[in-house]
């Protein structure tokens, strides 16, 4: 029987308020859903009470969300915080996976202004590390194709090695990994193009170029006399050629030098070398990526830690990728920046957040934000919707699954990174009850481009935290030198 038809099957056996004929058009259910099903679900519609066919007339005019929307809950919300950190003009990724990239810049940007060392309308350029991204993606696919041509594979385990996934999401220590190998640029140097947005025709081009090469190389790789792998690798650098132009001509050429005009600060944070301005006169000073990295953004991703709440592991653990997509390499075969995290709970993470916020410092986040969110108020909270009433009178709005489960079987997953940047803690609240969310969408998503984000929608939604280690007490820090335990892709946060 199909798994549709069981659950078509469940879903009219288990309601007590069903009618005898729909009793017996469950008994009479086979692996094919049957006509007379068919019939019945039409007939029923056009005997619809009134009352529901205004709902559904409301939602094909006015959208589900409108119509659905909690007034209880929306009535209770208001736009307050009680801190907040500073933050820059609202950005927006558009059609890309950049959200892990717009999130790191944009906490990184916020030290700097919290140091009056750029100014508000100051931005990264995303794109120069997108263009990094794919370049780095392209090189450890090829490197992949040398180190497995002695493994014998069948037909299908043949397809998946030489098959191209490039990736367009990524995590914190991607971003940290290639600051380091790469440095960073303003915006102005490397700007978004109308291909950065939108990267569908990139991703192919590289695609197309994977597989030709991926050609050439299985026959060299059955070639007499048989080639060296310093032979491969020689050869690698025309690869590399023609995909730094692929990239280039769909983002931009990442420049070697530019100039950008900064204040003069003074280093009076040693934690973060944040300062207050000496004087409010600028100067232009020339700067390669990697030295605007470290003497203007003062980025180190060293000093960040992830923590996750992944309830398919044991928690208590210190966890890292057996392979990361992105291989940054400072040596052969060893990566600067794995995807590592300490698992811990929810709770956890939320009492971590506060604390850095606390601490005027923001903190990178990996949430669900498909589920409980309206993008019209940015509200994130997980009654902003009452499905009661809104598909027939004998509908029940069943609770969600649990979090393992809904882990599991994908209900919930880390689809979205975003910035925390403040939170609202009244008196008399032993905990802030929502959280101020930048979010990189523009100025038209949520709250002029803000989230609120609930308490009770984190603890379901809000699944992986990085934070600077300053906020984190010697205990904490301690967790992280300890040897970890070495997952697979599958075990890791979908």
């Amino acid at each position: 029987m199909s798994f549709f038809a069981i659950l078509i099957i469940f879903a009219l056996t288990s309601n007590s308020n069903a009618s005898s004929s729909d009793k017996k058009c469950a008994q009479v259910l086979t692996p094919s859903v049957p006509h007379e099903f068919i019939l019945e679900q039409q007939k029923k519609t056009g005997d619809l009470h009134p009352s529901t066919k205004r709902l559904q007339d409301a939602v094909a005019t006015s959208g589900f969300q409108n119509v659905a929307l909690n007034r209880d809950v929306l009535a209770k919300h208001n736009s307050q915080h009680t801190l907040t950190l500073p933050r820059g003009e609202m950005v927006n990724q558009y059609q890309s996976g950049r959200c892990w990239i717009f999130a790191a810049t944009n906490m990184v940007r916020s030290l700097l202004l919290r140091g009056q060392s750029v100014d508000t309308d100051f931005n990264f350029s995303q794109n120069y590390v997108w263009f990094f991204h794919f370049f780095e993606q392209m090189n450890t696919q090829y490197e992949r194709l040398i180190l497995a041509r002695d493994k014998k594979y069948n037909a299908k385990e043949q397809r998946k090695l030489f098959a191209l996934r490039l990736i367009e999401g990524g995590n914190f220590e991607n971003f940290a990994g290639i600051v380091e190998q790469y440095g960073i640029v303003p915006y102005e140097v490397m700007p978004d193009t109308a291909e950065s947005v939108y990267p569908e025709n990139l991703i192919s081009e590289l695609t197309i170029e994977m597989g030709r090469v991926a050609v050439e190389l299985q026959k060299k790789f059955n070639a007499t006399p048989r080639m060296s792998d310093e032979e491969l690798r020689a050869e690698k650098a025309e690869f590399l050629q023609r995909v730094w132009q692929i990239i280039a001509t769909h983002l931009g050429n990442p420049p070697l030098t530019f100039q950008f005009k900064n204040k003069d600060i003074v280093m009076t944070d040693p934690d973060f070398k944040i300062g207050i301005p000496k004087i409010q006169n600028a100067e232009i000073k020339t700067y390669t990526p990697k030295e605007f990295a470290a003497k203007v953004a003062r980025f180190n991703g060293g000093e960040w830690v992830t923590f996750s709440a992944n309830p398919l592991l044991p928690k208590g653990k210190l966890y890292e990728l057996k392979r990361n997509p992105l291989e940054i390499k400072r040596a052969p075969r060893e990566l600067r920046f794995p995807r590592r995290y300490y698992n811990t709970n929810t709770e956890k993470l939320l009492d971590l957040m506060t604390r850095s916020l606390q601490n005027l410092i923001p903190v990178w986040t990996a949430l669900d934000i498909r589920q409980g969110v309206d993008h019209y108020t940015g509200i994130m909270h997980p009654n902003i919707f009452n499905r009661e009433g809104l598909f027939g009178p004998d509908f029940v709005d069943k609770p969600p699954p649990n979090l393992e489960d809904s882990v599991r079987y994908g209900i919930t997953r880390t689809v979205h990174a975003v910035l925390a940047i403040g939170l609202d803690q009244p008196k008399g609240f032993d905990h802030p009850i929502k959280f101020k969310i930048e979010n990189s969408w523009g100025k038209r998503a949520g709250d002029f481009g803000i989230y609120h984000m609930y308490r009770e929608w984190a603890l379901e939604y809000n699944l992986e935290i990085t934070i600077h280690v300053s906020a984190l007490t010697d205990a904490e820090r301690a967790l992280f030198d300890k040897k970890p335990v070495l997952i697979s892709e599958h075990q890791d946060l979908p």
